[in-house]
């Protein structure tokens, strides 16, 4: 209910509010100076395409393009198309695109394909917010992970050898 939804936000910003301040005021914002470098807009595409596929992203049943802002849609499990954009001075814009719509992607490629539930409510997606937590589930919850940088780096280094050692994951 949206009295509940209320609830929660409230409390959220009673907790949010404040500490953005502290952090605006008092904080020191981090240095990343080291992401703004050229990055080739291919390389970009060929290491979103294969993090898309290592995440389970299936190849046979969709593609991944590049459009003027990300999303994914298709016919349903068999065909889920899903794009993203790339910036020649931001890797991250790509990455967390690629990531996110993959998770879209998946969730739709994991829906029901026996024939006897086509068109029945059971195989449909079940809300726009539930695909979205999927989306979400990987580009906060799985990309931002320690475990998932140490696998991340290497790829990045394999498509971008000259990426800078400051990233490097203890």
């Amino acid at each position: 209910k949206a009295s509940r939804i209320d609830e929660v936000f409230n409390e959220v910003r009673a907790g949010l509010v404040p500490l953005i301040e502290e952090l605006k005021t008092k904080g020191t914002p981090p240095d990343a100076t080291w992401l703004q470098r050229d990055y080739d807009l291919d390389a970009q595409a060929k290491l979103c395409r294969q993090i898309a596929l290592d995440l389970g992203f299936d190849i046979e049943k969709g593609r991944l393009d590049v459009s003027v802002h990300p999303f994914t849609g298709g016919s349903g499990p068999t065909d889920t198309r899903m794009t993203t954009r790339f910036k020649k001075d931001d890797l991250t814009e790509g990455l967390t695109g690629a990531i996110h719509e993959t998770g879209h992607a998946m969730y739709e490629q994991g829906r029901n394909m026996d024939p006897e539930w086509k068109d029945l409510p059971v195989n449909q997606a079940l809300s726009m917010g539930v695909h979205e937590s999927q989306s979400l589930l990987w580009e906060r919850m799985v990309a931002l992970s320690r475990p998932f940088q140490t696998y991340l780096l290497p790829k990045i280094k394999e498509f971008f050898p000259d990426f800078p050692e400051v990233a490097t994951v203890e």
